[in-house]
């Protein structure tokens, strides 16, 4: 198990961070100890213009009936006895199953937990199995054509969810698009401070030594929208040694304010190589943002297609049902809900 369902499994077992379609076992009665397996299922509501959302909120009364039928009795009941007819070789061990639906999505989790992790993990694939069978049954007396385009439009919708779903749990989209606008905003900070050291050097080619001084004595202050690390790095005071080559040129001391000069002509000289480096770091940073923004926008050019793919499959997915109510045939239940499992626990680390 990864670390990403390591903590998932810890914020569900500890009552914290799922939705309210969390089911316990019963008021009392033993709880087993041991290691922890997961199964995991997507299930998409029959109204489709929730599925057609990003959170799925709309669908509270819906997924609180889907997770009675998945942790109920008569589906545990029946997936033990499957376990029984079909898996003898595998022993019986006492299990608590929960099951919980990630909040704001239409993921639900199947948690075993007991002394055996063969069993717990046959035990909540058998439930996630019977849950399927009991409600999405087999269709029956439906013309052949119109079973196929179901068949077909329900296929591409679950391989749709899938890698939907995926890329929600690997991708936090909020923070995806909070990341690029930050990046946006930095690089747009950088070309300011870029802008501001371009300016300063040019400046310091072309004016004279007491024009130069006197230009940065008159205006000190930096760009408001450069970076902070950097604006740091600039020296906008001016040096004992320009003071006293502007104090002298006021005066008669020709020795004095010659050494002042010598002084000062450094001091401008280490300030023009501190802006041409700082100019340096400006371009690397700027290099760097150019890069983050062009992934993120690459993530998020891929959230857009999986989302406009998720929602044509579930609009497909409506069209071919209804399209087969007008026909006469499929189920008397239209109102049954897509099911996929994405994940057995049988095959996956126990926890």
């Amino acid at each position: 198990m990864n670390s990403a369902y390591g903590i998932l499994l810890l914020a569900v077992l500890g009552c914290a961070g799922c939705d309210q379609g969390k089911r316990k076992g019963k008021s009392g009665e033993v709880r087993p100890t041991g290691p922890v397996v997961v199964g995991k299922l997507v299930i998409t509501p029959p109204t489709m213009d929730i599925a057609k959302g990003s959170t799925y909120d709309a669908g509270e009364g819906f997924f609180e009936q889907q997770l009675d039928i998945l942790s109920g009795t008569e589906t545990r009941r029946i997936a033990e006895e499957n376990l029984k007819k079909n898996t003898p070789e595998i022993q019986p061990a006492p299990v608590v199953i929960q099951v919980a639906r990630m909040k704001g999505s239409n993921v639900v989790n199947v948690i075993g937990r007991g002394g055996s992790v063969s069993y717990s993990g046959a035990l909540v694939d058998a439930m996630m199995e019977t849950y399927v069978q009991r409600v999405c049954p087999p269709e029956t007396e439906v013309k052949a054509s119109s079973v196929v385009d179901v068949k077909d439009a329900e296929k591409t919708l679950k391989e749709a969810e899938r890698v939907w779903t995926a890329f929600r749990l690997e991708h936090d989209l909020t923070r995806l698009n909070a990341e690029r606008a930050s990046a946006e905003r930095n690089l747009k900070r950088l070309a300011a401070a870029s802008l501001y050291y371009e300016q300063e050097l040019s400046m310091a080619a072309k004016l004279t030594l007491e024009q130069e001084i006197r230009r940065r004595q008159a205006a000190p202050s930096l760009p408001s929208e450069m970076p902070a690390e950097l604006a740091a790095l600039v020296r906008t005071t001016l040096t004992v040694a320009e003071l006293a080559y502007l104090s002298g040129l006021r005066g008669s001391n020709v020795p004095a304010t010659e050494a002042a000069r010598k002084e000062a002509e450094k001091d401008r000289d280490d300030r023009v190589r501190s802006i041409r480096k700082q100019a340096e770091i400006a371009q690397d940073l700027t290099l760097a943002a150019e890069s983050d923004i062009a992934r993120l926008s690459s993530l998020k050019m891929e959230s857009d297609q999986l989302q406009a793919r998720h929602r044509a499959a579930v609009e497909g997915y409506a069209e071919q049902k209804s399209r087969e109510k007008k026909m006469g045939g499929g189920l008397n239940d239209t109102a049954r809900p897509v099911v996929s499992i994405i994940e057995r626990a049988s095959k996956a680390k126990a926890g």
